[in-house]
């Protein structure tokens, strides 16, 4: 399974996470009915997902699965 779900797990767990309060937004027509905090909702949620990546990355990890290029 590790050749299938590539990276940590604590990844996956976050995507978890926001497919779930997706789900519940769309099962609540929040798209529909208050678009305006629908957007807020998908901001946030984009918001705190880069920031627990971030976060939860240990010192010298790399966090992308490519090298970036020109950082060396």
């Amino acid at each position: 399974m590790r050749h299938i779900f590539i990276g940590p797990a604590r990844f996956w767990a976050i995507w978890i996470g926001v497919l779930a309060a997706l789900w519940l937004a769309g099962r609540a027509q929040l798209h529909v009915t208050s678009f305006a905090w629908f957007l807020a909702l998908v901001a946030g949620l984009a918001a705190i997902s880069v920031l627990a990546v971030l976060l939860s990355a240990r010192e010298g990890e790399r966090i992308t699965r490519e090298p970036i290029e020109g950082a060396d």
